[in-house]
């Protein structure tokens, strides 16, 4: 087997698992193309995804940022950045990559972790607004849609406290 025709093998095996969800092992796939091939950028982005389901962000840091040096424009790229940003405590840098993943390509799982983003810092009404453009793009994605009904109690619950602080 040639090598090209082998990574790509291990890169569809790969992608297999990680539909299955058996991160662990997709990401040891993605390793093998990864050894052969460094600047292979499906691997790069299936390994940095694994990382980031497998709550292994410190792990996916270096991948993500070899996939920016390779494809800095690249509306994916910048999503997993986010994932990333946001997984490791910085909002302020995950708004700026999802944001720039939501010039690049409009979408709707763009459009639910920047809600998400706004939900953390209790921005409630803004993280409402942002899940419903989600929504526009895509009426029936999951996530958009959670986002918008926690925000929406959340605020409720949030002006209830605050007016019975005042009484």
């Amino acid at each position: 087997m040639q090598p090209f025709s082998e990574a790509r093998h291990h890169c569809e095996q790969a992608g297999a698992l990680f539909s299955l969800r058996r991160y662990e092992q997709a990401a040891e796939r993605y390793g093998q193309v990864l050894a052969s091939e460094p600047d292979c950028v499906p691997a790069l982005d299936g390994l940095a995804a694994c990382y980031l389901n497998l709550d292994r962000a410190e792990e996916a840091e270096p991948v993500i940022f070899h996939l920016l040096r390779l494809r800095p424009d690249d509306a994916r790229v910048c999503y997993l950045a986010a994932s990333m940003y946001l997984r490791l405590g910085w909002p302020g840098k995950a708004r700026a990559f999802i944001d720039e993943a939501i010039g690049h390509r409009p979408e709707a799982d763009f459009f639910a972790l920047k809600a998400r983003i706004f939900y953390l810092r209790r921005q409630y009404y803004d993280a409402r607004l942002i899940a419903r453009d989600g929504l526009k793009l895509q009426p029936d994605h999951v996530r958009c849609r959670e986002i918008e009904l926690a925000a929406r109690y959340d605020a409720k619950r949030t002006f209830r406290k605050q007016a019975e602080a005042l009484l």
